[in-house]
């Protein structure tokens, strides 16, 4: 037990070396998938519902929420949100994963194996403070110590703990419901067609109970007020490049690691030769079942245009890594003299845990994390005099980054970490009319009925200009906005994404100075509040 504990607190310590130098999130304020996160935990931290669109005045939360509302729980404590994105999630996240490998590697292999586990998770992710690592470290590896007890007792207890990991997984992130479902459905099949009937379906009838009915708690509004529609459609858009070949090759190479992780797929390969040799091992059966329910769940998913979930199922790899390397380990300290093979291996997995710590900290986002946090001030001015639920109009990535700080409200954001069932084309539209039109009354309504409260412009404006669909062309020229056609990309942030062809505008609030009364001025970022007409300020 004492070299457990030894084992567990180097790679803690090494994060902990990591995180105490930051100085903000590791990551850019505009677009920055960790800032994004961080804009829904504040969101959560200072009054909107969990159930609610927190990026938009009215609506439900389009992302699972768990992870967000930790945050905040843990932001109430220490005072403050940021802080808990920065420090404390990436420990928290690392010790959970810890606790949960070793129990995990104690149902599956030998006690050296074991012994050695709480080295694993640091060797293969650094647990940045995002909703996918917390899934993919702690609650998926959760969800097959759960499996693996399920498998070998099928009693209520160990149902009620596998639908409820289940739960805590879909919970955190979308991956979470559609991976395990995928694991759960095949291992559902497999004792059918083992026990040649039907009736043995019935022994997976409390994990679907438990599970179901929590995972609703997020897709209910989205299946029933929502009807699943999307009028934001990036899940069909991001990665619209990736196919059923490259997913093919993803899940065949999913334990081949490049460069100094290298070694960790001979011992995945060794883990491998042992569920091939002995066909009674339980590994075998949960590698089998994952690979098969999630190749066959994601060629359906990029079959019906969906290949951002495909792309995600890779979240799983981490899991089943970690099982085929520990099975490696376990053969390895019974063929070669215990000692020096768990010297050795201890050295390697300590090594490896080193370099994940210096290639994260080597990104060059995460080196935006070192310096001081340039919206310091504008964030404080946002917290404490600014309402949870006021809307802020900006172009799409300064919108992003004034969420992302204050967890206050816009009009429009950055698509692709935008609402899926929120209409931003339409948005985008309106707002070109309301800025670039020709009526001023109708631009000071359109700005009433979007609740407008604020109004934001910094340095990203001018490089950031407004853009919709060509198909909105009538619409902006009968008010008056001239359609200036270019081929946008979709994701800003992806060379190969998809380009549209659009009509973009500048973002240029000239016409509106009359109404605006600035507020905050100070590095560059301006915020205006609107002064509404006495007609228009009762609406």
């Amino acid at each position: 037990m004492n070299r457990v504990l030894f084992y567990a607190i180097v790679p803690v310590l090494l994060v902990m070396v990591l995180v105490i130098n930051l100085k903000s999130i590791p990551g850019p304020p505009y677009g920055g998938d960790l800032y994004f996160h961080n804009g829904i935990a504040e969101a959560i931290f200072h009054g909107t519902p969990v159930f609610h669109d927190p990026t938009n005045y009215e609506g439900y939360a389009f992302y699972p929420w768990l992870y967000h509302s930790i945050v905040a729980l843990l932001g109430h404590i220490v005072g403050a949100v940021m802080p808990v994105t920065v420090y404390i999630m990436p420990i928290l996240i690392l010790l959970l994963s810890i606790i949960i490998i070793y129990l995990l590697v104690g149902e599956l292999t030998s006690k050296h194996a074991a012994v050695l586990s709480p080295l694993l998770p640091l060797a293969f992710h650094f647990p940045d403070p995002h909703p996918h690592t917390l899934m993919l470290m702690v609650f998926v590896p959760l969800f097959y110590l759960a499996l693996i007890r399920y498998l070998k007792e099928p009693s209520i207890k160990n149902g009620i703990f596998l639908g409820t990991t289940w739960a805590l997984a879909g919970l955190t992130h979308v991956l979470g419901t559609f991976g395990i479902g995928a694991v759960i459905v095949v291992n559902v099949i497999w004792d059918v067609v083992r026990d040649r009937a039907l009736s043995a379906v019935k022994r997976w009838i409390v994990p679907f109970f438990v599970g179901i009915p929590l995972l609703f708690l997020y897709w209910g509004p989205l299946l029933f007020v929502y009807h699943a529609q999307t009028p934001n459609p990036y899940q069909s858009l991001v990665w619209a490049h990736y196919t059923i070949v490259d997913f093919t090759v993803d899940m065949a190479t999913f334990f081949v690691f490049y460069s100094w992780k290298g070694i960790l797929s001979l011992l995945a390969i060794v883990g491998l030769y042992i569920i091939v040799k002995i066909q009674s091992h339980p590994a075998r059966r949960i590698i089998v079942s994952s690979l098969l329910g999630m190749y066959i769940g994601g060629v359906i998913f990029i079959l019906l245009g969906n290949p951002l979930i495909a792309k995600k199922l890779s979240l799983y790899f981490f899991t089943l890594d970690i099982i085929l390397v520990s099975l490696g380990v376990a053969y390895i300290t019974s063929r070669f003299p215990k000692g020096k093979a768990l010297a050795a291996i201890t050295v390697m997995l300590l090594a490896i845990s080193g370099v994940t710590v210096i290639e994260f900290a080597s990104s060059p986002w995460v080196q935006i994390g070192f310096h001081e946090f340039p919206f310091d001030e504008l964030r404080t001015w946002l917290i404490e005099n600014t309402d949870v639920n006021d809307v802020i109009l900006s172009n799409y990535e300064a919108s992003f980054m004034l969420f992302s700080i204050s967890g206050r409200k816009t009009v429009l954001f950055r698509r692709t970490h935008a609402s899926p069932f929120v209409d931003y084309n339409k948005r985008s539209a309106d707002i070109m009319v309301a800025l670039l039109g020709n009526n001023t009354t109708k631009a000071l309504q359109i700005l009433k009925e979007y609740h407008i409260k604020y109004v934001y412009i910094d340095k990203s404006t001018s490089a950031d200009p407004l853009w919709v669909p060509i198909s909105y062309r009538k619409y902006l020229e009968n008010n008056g906005v001239p359609c200036h056609i270019e081929q946008v990309r979709y994701d800003p942030a992806d060379p190969k994404s998809v380009k549209i062809e659009a009509c973009v505008s500048e973002f240029n609030i000239s016409k509106l100075m009359p109404y605006l009364e600035e507020r905050f001025n100070k590095r560059d970022s301006v915020l205006f509040e609107i002064h509404y007409p006495d007609e228009l300020a009762e609406m």
